[in-house]
C-alpha cells in the first residue's frame, strides 16, 4: 500500500522503485547472510537509488521543465548545493539533483510517519549526526534515509560508471578519492579503514 500513501507522488514512488533495484544493482556494502552476500544493505541501496537508478530513469526528460512546474517552493539549501555539486555539467543535471531531492524529502517524511518515529520532521538541514560503530545493516532513522539518498543525489559522479560488488569505493563519492560531498552518511556507514 505505499503506492497508496498520503502525500505519495510519481517521483517518490520512483525512489521506492529504484531502492529496490539497488539491492540486486547498488554493490558494496552488501548485507552479510549466512549463504551468500548478494543483496546491497539498506543504505546502500538507497545511496544507489539516487545515484545511479533516478538520474537513468529521468535522463530524457526536460527536468528543468518538470522543477518549474512544482507547486511548493524549493528549499534553498537543495538549490544551492545541486548548483554547486553540478556547477560543470548541465542544467538537466542540476534538475535532476533537485528532482531527486525533493522526492527523497518526501518519500522520507512518508516513511518517518509510518515508522512513528518521534519528531523532528524529517529535513535538509538537520542531517542526523550520529556516527555508527559498523554498518547498520537494516533500515536506519528515515533522517538518515534522508541523509543518504540526499548525498547519492549531490554526487557528481556519471551514472553509468559502474558499482562494484566488493569495493564500496568504485562508481561512488568517496572520502579515499577526496571528495566532501555525495557520501555514505556516517549514520549507517563505518568505511573500511
Amino acid at each position: 500500500g505505499l503506492a497508496r500513501q498520503k502525500d505519495m507522488n510519481e517521483d517518490a514512488f520512483v525512489i521506492v522503485g529504484c531502492h529496490e533495484f539497488g539491492h540486486h544493482f547498488g554493490g558494496a556494502p552488501r548485507k552479510r547472510m549466512s549463504i551468500s552476500m548478494w543483496s546491497s544493505n539498506e543504505g546502500q541501496a538507497d545511496y544507489y537509488a539516487t545515484l545511479k537508478c533516478f538520474r537513468k530513469y529521468f535522463e530524457d526528460e526536460d527536468n528543468a521543465l518538470v522543477i518549474e512546474s512544482l507547486p511548493q517552493p524549493i528549499p534553498q539549501t537543495i538549490k544551492v548545493k545541486c548548483e554547486m555539486a553540478f556547477d560543470n555539467q548541465g542544467d538537466n543535471e542540476k534538475a535532476i539533483c533537485i528532482r531527486s531531492s525533493l522526492a527523497s524529502l518526501r518519500l522520507a517524511r512518508i516513511v518517518q510517519r509510518l515508522k512513528g518515529e518521534d519528531s523532528p520532521l524529517v529535513d535538509v538541514n538537520t542531517p542526523d549526526p550520529s556516527i555508527t560503530e559498523k554498518i547498520i545493516e537494516s533500515h536506519p532513522t528515515a533522517q538518515c534515509r534522508f541523509d543518504t539518498l540526499y548525498q547519492g543525489a549531490l554526487c557528481p559522479i556519471s551514472f553509468s560508471d559502474e558499482l562494484s560488488a566488493d569495493n564500496p569505493n568504485e562508481g561512488t563519492c568517496n572520502r579515499l578519492d577526496g571528495y566532501s560531498v555525495g557520501l555514505r552518511p556516517l549514520c549507517w556507514y563505518k568505511k573500511k579503514d
